[in-house]
């Protein structure tokens, strides 16, 4: 954000903190955020009153479904059933992605 020049940071009051301060630029579009923000909040309240499952629930109940059994167990559970994987065909690029969706797992706890 400093870098596309909606914040300024200057030194904070110790050497652990910072103080981030909007631009100018960024004062100029403030309504526009909050109306943004407030449109974004109508449209979910919306979807909420048309849907019998508030998207709240969904990810809090996403969250704990993967506490139970991580994205990742759950994809090298499938593969471990499917034929094609088995083959031996070439999997380096398979593994890797496999291994990353492990990493993005392990860094959200």
């Amino acid at each position: 954000m400093q870098a596309a020049g909606w914040v300024r940071v200057t030194a904070g009051t110790d050497a652990r903190s910072k103080k981030v301060t909007l631009t100018t630029k960024a004062r100029r579009i403030t309504g526009r955020l909050a109306a943004e923000w407030r449109a974004t909040e109508a449209a979910i309240a919306e979807l909420e009153a048309a849907i019998p499952y508030p998207l709240s629930q969904v990810v809090t109940d996403i969250e704990a479904a993967l506490r139970r059994k991580s994205f990742h167990d759950r994809i090298a559970e499938k593969l471990a059933s499917d034929p094609s994987w088995k083959q031996g065909a070439p999997r380096r690029g398979a593994l890797q992605a496999l291994a990353a969706t492990r990493r993005l797992h392990d860094s959200s706890r």
